[in-house]
């Protein structure tokens, strides 16, 4: 055990420790339910042109391109003007991260992959509030409420997928249009999610066990492309064999926990999705610390602490398959501060100032997503409060 490792380790389980000590609340009657709201965004209004731009060659092509995506990247968005209103409209999905701006080198297809941010700007979107249930105690399944329409901060963007030879030109380019709630409703699940990453809309079970396993067995699936992508990165990058040899059986534990997921989820009710995700070539050093700064050591770190707090407070049949998966995400978020280290003294100061300032915007992104988060007895979830106070005592 790494001693980021031990650290990790104590400051999650102390978490737990710190906020169970301040908690009193018992189950409640086999009659009560906890309501929540899953998000099913809609596109906002944009015309859907057919057809991608067709940019020409970049002008003064830098030597090396395989070493410097970056700025051939850079050189191709100044160089080259795109029609943002000629973009395809996409469905928006509720758990899709926001894409960043984001240049590497695709080794095996020899092409620069750049993903460039042609437009920004806040917006309101619709979303779909789906009603799901959590039942209590064992008693009969209620009726959950209807769904509901309402207006909600949303960001709109739209990126630019370039695929450039070493030489400048163009081998492919397309539009997209995403969007985002600002702040989603309270969703617990979470953990490393890799780029381009696309979930379905949340699953309506009878209750929202079934919903909530199914949507945790995706996420765990998810997490297992990203794990495998790491670990060829740390390769390709000449990280320590341990950090490479760890990542790979993160992506091992995290099929194992999408399986046991899918089980319980079927045994409730609710048939997992498949999650889809876009090419996952291996990019340069920035773009890896600022994935992991945000997925591994703030929503990893996040999804482990939760996991152990169920392990303590979900119904009895299931605390001891929480704690299985408990112990591996602890040891996801201590690889995620040990790959943050090493990266650390590779990058310049520059860079690792990029790094920590995604690390703390991803912080408060997770607060503000917990605003709203309602507790599920049956799981072990917590509330909106508890759920803060969990991560406030571990980022403390």
């Amino acid at each position: 055990m790494s001693s980021a490792h031990r650290i990790v380790e104590r400051r999650i389980l102390e978490a737990v420790l710190i906020v169970l000590a301040g908690c009193s609340k018992q189950p409640q009657s086999s009659s009560a339910i906890a309501r929540e709201t899953a998000t099913v965004a809609t596109p906002p209004e944009d015309p859907t042109v057919a057809g991608d731009p067709s940019p020409t060659q970049v002008p003064n092509v830098i030597a090396s391109a395989e070493q410097k995506p970056a700025e051939l990247c850079a050189q191709y968005k100044d160089a080259v003007k795109v029609d943002t209103s000629r973009v395809k409209k996409m469905q928006l999905q509720e758990y899709t991260r926001e894409a960043q701006a984001e240049a590497y080198w695709d080794s095996n297809r020899k092409l620069v992959m750049c993903t460039i941010v042609r437009a920004r700007e806040d917006v309101s979107i619709e979303v779909t509030r789906v009603p799901t249930c959590c039942q209590m105690g064992g008693g009969p399944a209620q009726p959950c409420p209807q769904p509901w329409k309402e207006q909600a901060p949303g960001l709109r963007v739209v990126l630019e997928r370039a695929e450039l030879h070493p030489d400048g030109k163009v081998a492919s380019s397309r539009l997209e249009l995403h969007g985002y709630e600002k702040n989603p409703r309270g969703r617990h699940a979470c953990g490393r999610q890799p780029e381009g990453l696309v979930l379905d809309p949340p699953v309506l079970s009878a209750t929202r066990v079934g919903a909530e396993l199914a949507l945790i067995s995706e996420l765990e699936a998810a997490s297992v492309p990203a794990f495998q992508r790491l670990a060829r990165e740390l390769s390709a990058h000449g990280a320590p064999p341990d950090l490479v040899d760890r990542a790979r059986g993160a992506a091992e534990d995290e099929m194992r926990h999408a399986s046991v997921m899918s089980r319980l989820a079927r045994a409730h009710g609710a048939i997992p999705s498949e999650p889809h995700h876009g090419e996952l070539g291996v990019r340069g050093l920035l773009p890896i610390a600022i994935e992991n700064a945000v997925e591994g050591c703030v929503r990893e770190a996040y999804g482990a602490l939760v996991v152990s707090f169920q392990a303590r407070r979900a119904a009895p049949e299931l605390r001891d398959t929480f704690a299985a998966v408990a112990a591996d995400e602890r040891a996801h978020a201590a690889l995620s501060e040990d790959v943050d280290s090493w990266l650390a003294g590779v990058l310049d100061a520059s860079a690792r100032a990029q790094v920590a300032i995604a690390r703390q915007r991803a912080l408060r992104d997770r607060r503000a997503s917990l605003q709203h988060a309602t507790a599920c007895d049956t799981l072990g979830l917590p509330d909106g409060a508890t759920a803060l106070a969990l991560l406030d005592a571990y980022s403390a």
